[in-house]
């Protein structure tokens, strides 16, 4: 009898231990997400009391580390402010353009800042953007740029100069406007896409019946020959 209870006993604690660990693993995992964003909350807030000095290193770090594009372009995009602040252009416009390149949409709080950091801040836009205007034959059709969904037709765009992938796929998926190369530069562009019944390409024969098929043909040249 004794024996058993020191089983039962030893039993629970192992099952106690065993929960605690598991506990303690999933807050550890947590952690390092949950201090990410942190790190742009608490950047953007010293910011804003105008503590540049530590809003800095927190901002670094969220623009290292956070999780999604629109983040860390708003921490870079609070960088170039702190840089414009504490007087370093050439630093501020280079965050200024790494903003811009993770999220084209961000923009400043404009009736927050100097109208001086404004004229930067659009200087780099102008000099690193342009914009596409996408409408489509069909309203509602989902446009893609680079294989990432950007909205709806009709669809006004900023993007990066350069050379773009451009798709649209009709709202149930049954038509579409094969990807196109757009190169955008210092012009608006616009791209106008006929959705077109998707190409269906016929499903390849089953092994047995391309053998089947070389049979038969064997078979009629052998009944051909002439003795």
């Amino acid at each position: 009898m004794r024996d058993r209870r020191h089983a039962e006993v030893t039993g629970r604690a192992r099952k106690c231990v065993a929960a605690s660990c598991a506990l303690a693993f999933l807050l550890c995992g947590a952690a390092p997400s949950r201090a990410k964003s942190d790190d742009l909350a608490r950047g953007v807030r010293a910011y804003e009391q105008g503590d540049l000095e530590r809003a800095e290193p927190a901002l670094e770090r969220a623009s290292a580390h956070a999780e999604t594009k629109i983040e860390r372009a708003r921490a870079f995009l609070t960088l170039g402010l702190v840089d414009a602040g504490r007087t370093r252009p050439k630093k501020a416009r280079l965050r200024f353009e790494r903003a811009l390149a993770l999220d084209p949409d961000v923009d400043l709080e404009r009736d927050r800042v100097s109208p001086a950091i404004i004229s930067l801040f659009d200087e780099v836009r102008r000099a690193i953007l342009g914009e596409l205007l996408v409408e489509a034959s069909e309203a509602g059709a989902r446009v893609y740029v680079d294989d990432e969904a950007r909205g709806e037709a009709p669809l006004r765009l900023r993007l990066e100069k350069g050379v773009h992938v451009v798709r649209v796929v009709s709202a149930d998926n049954e038509r579409r406007f094969d990807a196109t190369r757009v190169a955008i530069g210092e012009r608006p562009m616009r791209l106008f896409a006929k959705l077109e019944l998707r190409k269906t390409e016929p499903a390849p024969r089953p092994p047995w019946k391309q053998l089947r098929k070389k049979w038969a043909t064997a078979s009629s040249r052998e009944h051909a020959r002439v003795y």
